[in-house]
């Protein structure tokens, strides 16, 4: 039968090693299994032998034969411990020696799924056994790959307590099943009342209404458990109540007690919950495409939702004290702000998809739920199983890790300042995961390279620039990305949007871990290797338009601006067929020149991305060169048009609204060719509309506080005194800017000083743009051209 493992482990029963996990049958059964048959292995090299034998005393261990070896060739033997914690042990021990381990560091799951050629969809044979804890319990089963979809259930709860958190007032369940309805209930700490809704229900003691947590959470039984800062608040809580009451926290599918582990970082705190997965749905709201203004739930459900919390709180606010207000005098609201809290979070989930999304990728990597973002445990779980298919052992973490090179990044070509017509944007398809596909860039192919080079042996290599060399044989990465490359089209043929996005961030996270010495495969001459083709692509197709007759305007890394003169008086179908035909043109040239110049394949593909009628390149504030990354243009597709602005003043959360819409506003009359006179009769009325009061809350600044406010010592930006105006510290200070300098938004108590917005906001934007709008910016700016300024609020 078809299986979905939710969560696999590590145990040791009666005094043996085994594996446990637990999961949801296709039945929408839940199951459990325990395999008694694994070992505690690692490996060492054959030349490390006699040291091994000489620093441990054999009843530690038994050293066999192997038929493996290491990535550059040398035969291991297998060191088999008798159990894991004996293993790190020696694992450790041999570390400190000096001797080379391998696979020293895999945790139990990992060694397991990769053994048996698993990842987290399963088809499970054996005799299934009762259980209290699950529907079905199998003993050494015989497990097999298998694909499917699984009616996991979901969990999304919502707990408020007092001020210091060392009281529960009530909580909220929505639970469902993905794809399924859902059912909502709030249990609060209180007398039952007659007019209380439906889904409330009261228990007289504190201790009452922790049991019912318990009972309820066992009860609906979710594979997934869900909520806004879940594990770092909400279940951290309710450990500590449940020891306070001597109240036991077993809310997993075994009969170990939940445990809290603080992370080191924001979003790495894990609540352990055998057999279920607990995944804080504010770390997930990361991964979707937004920029949100700060991460509290109220902000990313207005942003996605386009509704919030039901009680509004104002950050400076003390959110505790409205809440407790909120549950000693009306009931009825504070019952529905705890259960719309935990709607919330199910709805966004929803609407991003983001369970199904994390689930995706987990089948892809084969890593557990909470670990399914992580990139580097992503690559070595997919990169280690594909070795091993090959015989060879994968070092352990800081084993032959050689971190050299110098960490070049992409190439920027300076941009060509003005107001450009007729521009084609093209950019390479995932230029960096198809320079690894084309030229064999692999952490495998990198060591076998660079063995043939000393050998002299270079009719055999790849050479990227820099002479880092590579082995023609075909390696695992390049493998790989060809796989998922061809995956993720066919996704997108069958209208599989969320597959496709699921293979597109699994790509493009290659380049990134093979760029950090966290991962055992790393090495920054793999890194500069990609950078340096990149580089040399760039370079390559910046040549070939400019020998066409034609200008390059900009280009920054996989991307070139491509300005075509001839294209003046077409339309923008015509333009487009010209820069589609172009970009045929161009791909054929560059499969030529890598066929002659590096005997390989192209999987390089230029895309004609973008027609601009108008392209504004900006210059620095310096007016001596361009601004990289910062550009706008009228793009015209499909017989529409649409203002595109990137890195500029109007699309930075830093920049005030008034400032924003200001050059949005100029940037779209200078595409549409209006006349000097007209913008800057736009600007002076504008500017008339701020002296007179009529804008002021488009001139409320908006800025994250990213240390603590006492950190700021030799220098205090503006939005930190606002901040340390406030009563209580916040994540996001809203001001504006004063006769007496910044004063947060709820306690401005003096006048706008509408020269700093004037200065600071609106010049910088018009002296910009003037130049190439035809008029003079003081013209703009000038105060006393017949406009009559107050200065003060009206």
């Amino acid at each position: 039968m078809k299986a979905f493992i939710v969560d696999m482990f590590y145990s040791r029963i009666q005094g043996r090693d085994a594996i446990t996990a637990a999961g949801r049958l296709e039945s929408g059964e839940t199951f459990g299994l325990v395999d008694y048959r694994i070992e505690a292995v690692l490996y060492v090299r054959k030349s490390d032998e006699f040291e091994v034998r000489r620093h441990l005393p054999n009843s530690y261990f038994v050293l066999t034969p192997s038929n493996q070896s290491t990535m550059d060739g040398e035969a291991v033997i297998s060191l088999r411990a008798p159990n894991l914690f004996e293993l790190r042990n020696i694992n450790k021990l041999l570390l400190e020696l000096g001797v080379r381990t391998y696979e020293g560091d895999l945790d139990f799951g990992t060694r397991y799924r990769i053994a048996n050629g698993i990842k987290l969809t399963v088809d499970i044979e054996g005799e299934a056994l009762p259980s209290k804890h699950v529907d079905k319990l199998f003993i050494n089963p015989t497990l097999t790959p298998a694909e499917g979809d699984f009616p996991l259930k979901v969990l999304s709860l919502d707990i408020e307590t007092d001020h210091a958190a060392s009281k529960i007032l009530g909580f909220s369940f929505v639970s469902w099943t993905l794809g399924g309805k859902s059912l909502e209930e709030v249990h609060i700490h209180g007398e039952s009342r007659r007019d209380d809704p439906a889904y409330l229900t009261a228990h007289k003691s504190e201790k009452d209404l922790l049991n019912a947590f318990q009972m309820r959470l066992l009860a609906i039984d979710p594979d997934i458990v869900t909520g806004w800062n879940v594990i770092d608040f909400d279940l951290f809580v309710l450990e500590k109540l449940a020891t306070k009451y001597n109240l036991p926290f077993t809310l997993g599918r075994t009969k170990e007690t939940s445990r809290y582990k603080k992370g080191q970082f924001f979003g790495k705190s894990r609540l352990i919950m055998q057999g279920r997965q607990v995944l804080d749905a504010l770390t997930l709201a990361r991964h979707t495409l937004f920029n949100f203004d700060d991460l509290r739930l109220g902000t990313v459900a207005k942003a996605l939702l386009g509704r919030g919390k039901t009680l509004l709180v104002e950050e400076w606010q003390d959110a505790a004290a409205v809440i407790l207000e909120a549950f000693e005098s009306d009931r009825p609201a504070f019952a529905e702000y705890v259960l719309e809290d935990a709607r919330l979070v199910k709805d966004i989930l929803d609407i991003q998809k983001l369970i199904e999304l994390t689930t995706a990728r987990s089948q892809l990597t084969s890593l557990p739920l909470e670990r399914a973002w992580g990139s580097i445990a992503a690559f070595e779980a997919l990169y280690i199983a594909e070795l091993n298919k090959r015989n060879i052992v994968a070092p352990t973490l800081g084993v032959d890790l050689k971190f050299e090179g110098s960490g070049t990044g992409g190439l920027v070509l300076n941009p060509k300042v003005g107001l450009h017509s007729h521009v084609l944007i093209f950019d390479f398809k995932s230029l960096y995961p198809s320079v690894m596909r084309t030229f064999n860039i692999d952490p495998l192919s990198y060591v076998h390279g660079h063995l043939l080079k000393s050998k002299n042996k270079l009719d055999e290599l790849i050479l990227a620039p820099g002479a880092i060399a590579f082995d023609r044989e075909p390696g695992i990465l390049p493998k790989l990305l060809d796989e998922f490359t061809a995956r993720r089209e066919e996704a997108k043929k069958q209208g599989d949007s969320l597959g496709s996005y699921t293979y597109k961030i699994i790509m493009n996270s290659f380049y990134g871990v093979l760029a950090t010495d966290a991962c055992r495969f790393a090495d920054m001459k793999l890194s500069d290797a990609i950078t340096g083709f990149g580089q040399f692509l760039l370079v390559e197709m910046q040549t070939y338009f400019e020998n066409l007759g034609l200008r390059v305007l900009y280009g920054d890394t996989d991307s070139l601006f491509v300005q075509v003169d001839d294209l003046q008086g077409s339309t923008g179908e015509e333009a487009w067929t010209y820069g589609q035909n172009l970009c045929s043109k161009a791909n054929q040239y560059l499969a030529e020149r890598i066929k002659t110049d590096y005997r390989l394949e192209s999987k390089m593909e230029l895309e004609f991305e973008k027609y601009f009628r108008y392209c504004f390149l900006p210059p620095d504030r310096q007016g001596d060169s361009g601004r990289a990354k910062n550009y706008a243009g009228l793009n015209i597709s499909g017989g529409k048009e649409k203002l595109v602005i990137t890195g500029l003043e109007a699309v930075r959360s830093d920049w005030t609204p008034f400032a924003r819409s200001l050059q949005r506003e100029l940037l779209d009359r200078l595409f549409h060719e209006a006349t000097p006179e007209s913008m800057v009769s736009y600007i002076r009325t504008r500017l008339k509309d701020m002296f007179r009061g009529a804008c002021d809350e488009e001139l409320i600044y908006r800025k994250r506080i990213r240390r603590p406010l006492d950190s700021y010592i030799k220098t205090t930006p503006p939005h930190i005194k606002a901040a340390r105006l406030l009563p209580r510290p916040v994540r996001v200070v809203r001001y504006l800017m004063t006769d007496n300098g910044p004063e947060p938004i709820g306690f401005v108590k003096s006048k706008i000083q509408y020269d700093h917005y004037l200065e600071k906001q609106i010049r910088p934007i018009v002296e910009n743009l003037a130049p190439y709008a035809g008029f003079e910016a003081e013209d703009a700016l000038d105060r006393t051209s017949g406009l009559k300024f107050s200065g003060t609020l009206s």
